[in-house]
């Protein structure tokens, strides 16, 4: 626990009551440490003190009462605007405040001493506006929003459309380094989106709009078109005999991540390096490899890498040519 954190423990156990009179306490904050002091009435509590007389009754009574708190012994000077709830007495005489080298001394004693409350396990970096404001319990964006906090910014965002602008800029902030296919989502968000889409099944009205909104890409519009081979049939000998025959060559694993068939929920793909699909029967020797669902989806696009890496794999390992 650090001094201020002590500080206000302390302060907290003494029960300070309004002096309103309505009975309720005063909240210790950090801030009352190294600002203007502790308040004597509750927030928006109004002062019963209200003529000129009463006033300066409670200014001679805290007179000569109260020290500066940097341990110079000199006394602070009561004034009038202390009097206002808002204001309170300070805790230090005028420029006696801690400078720059205490600020400092805090930062250096408190920095790695705050986690995040949120449970994330980021540590909280203290800087110099923690020293009178207090250190935060959360980090930047990571403190709960409360179910009305929620509802504000749901109501406050309906029905708003982001401009072209913001829509740029928003792109530009969730687009990744991996495989230029924007930032990868956790097991958690792949299993929340799958569970959304698990069994629906969109209406023909629906097929017809998608289909007319991206006509560029159908057919030969579509950048990865590669003439039709999609249709073109398999080597008569790419059977399911060769199939079980490379999967059990590298153990009924993806060659990739190495997941397993049960992970994996079915039978690993059987992939042609080449990209040939009557290889086999053209004179070239088979190249495949197995893959899992995932892997085998990230194929079709830059193909010269995956040929040049799975190429490098059979390579290594003597499996070149399938017979």
């Amino acid at each position: 626990m650090s001094d201020v954190d002590e500080w206000r423990k302390t302060e907290q156990e003494k029960h300070r009551l309004c002096a309103c009179g309505c009975g309720k306490e005063i909240k210790i904050l950090t801030s009352h440490k190294y600002g203007r002091g502790i308040p004597l009435y509750y927030k928006k509590h109004k002062s019963p003190m209200n003529d000129h007389k009463t006033v300066h009754e409670w200014v001679r009574y805290n007179t000569g009462k109260h020290l500066c708190h940097c341990g110079c012994g000199g006394l602070i000077k009561i004034m009038q605007r202390h009097h206002k709830p808002s204001v309170g007495i300070p805790q230090y005489i005028f420029r006696h405040a801690p400078n720059s080298e205490n600020i400092k001394i805090f930062i250096c004693s408190e920095n790695g001493k705050y986690e995040c409350a949120c449970g994330c396990g980021g540590m909280i970096v203290v800087n110099k506006q923690h020293f009178s404001k207090g250190v935060p319990r959360y980090l930047h964006g990571h403190c709960p929003l409360s179910e009305v906090s929620k509802n504000k910014i749901s109501k406050s965002n309906y029905g708003r459309s982001p401009s072209d602008e913001s829509r740029r800029r928003m792109s530009k902030s969730q687009k990744g380094n991996i495989n230029s296919k924007g930032k990868p989502k956790s097991d958690e968000t792949r299993s929340k989106l799958s569970n959304a889409h698990t069994g629906k099944k969109l209406s023909e009205d629906h097929k017809q709009k998608i289909s007319a909104s991206s006509p560029r890409l159908s057919g030969d519009q579509h950048p990865n078109w590669q003439g039709g081979i999609s249709y073109s049939p398999y080597c008569e000998k790419f059977n399911d005999e060769l199939k079980d025959r490379v999967r059990d060559e590298f153990d009924r694993k993806c060659i990739s991540c190495d997941k397993t068939e049960a992970e994996n929920g079915t039978k690993l793909s059987i992939h042609h390096v080449t990209y040939t699909k009557m290889e086999g029967c053209n004179g070239q020797q088979f190249k495949l490899v197995p893959l899992c669902k995932s892997c085998h989806s990230k194929t079709g696009h830059n193909r010269e890498h995956w040929e040049a890496h799975y190429m490098a794999i059979l390579e290594t390992r003597g499996l070149l040519n399938w017979s």
